[in-house]
């Protein structure tokens, strides 16, 4: 996906919250996302590592989607993150 531009640089709420999808890479089924509601997805990171995750749309006035990853359950997906 070239020309991809993400709306800021990756801080350290990225890393332990979660990343924001621009509007140039969602796609039709991320478009059924409504405002507040959310998608189970899995995340695949590094070698063979998975973990759970949501892709939520965020109930702010642009409607952001973000794929979150702040509970205990996928702290290895955020220290991969820090590390790589």
């Amino acid at each position: 996906m070239s020309g991809i531009r993400f709306l800021h640089p990756v801080g350290k709420s990225t890393l332990r919250q979660g990343i924001t999808v621009p509007v140039s890479a969602q796609t039709v089924w991320t478009d059924r996302i409504e405002k507040g509601q959310s998608l189970p997805v899995s995340i695949l990171y590094g070698e063979q590592n998975q973990v759970d995750a949501s892709l939520r749309r965020i109930n702010n006035s642009l409607g952001h989607l973000q794929f979150r990853y702040e509970s205990r359950r996928q702290e290895g997906l955020r220290r991969y993150l820090r590390v790589s």
